[in-house]
């Protein structure tokens, strides 16, 4: 089934990720991205940024100027250790200066 998405969803999508954000005036301040699955597809489209790891590996990062870009695991309270904890401590690495 994974295999049937991203043979006929997944390129659009990620094209229409890179689109979405090249088009938009002004561009966001934060994109947040995630499934770590998917990071190496979230950075090919937004390869005009340099993406390191933080937190552990838990987290990648890019900054471009306008933005910055967030590659995390998929968002749930229930899933792979997202609690207030990992938020606090993404929320205060976001903060830091560039």
């Amino acid at each position: 089934m994974r295999a049937g998405y991203e043979s006929s969803v997944l390129s659009h999508r990620i094209a229409l990720l890179r689109e979405t954000y090249l088009a938009a005036s002004p561009r966001p301040e934060f994109v947040f991205c995630y499934g770590k699955g998917m990071w190496p597809h979230h950075e090919a489209a937004f390869d005009f940024a340099q993406f390191d790891e933080a937190m552990g590996g838990e987290v990648k990062i890019a900054r471009n100027g306008e933005s910055t870009f967030v590659l995390s695991k998929f968002y749930s309270p229930s899933y792979n250790r997202i609690n207030a904890a990992f938020v606090d401590r993404l929320c205060t690495l976001l903060e830091q200066p560039v």
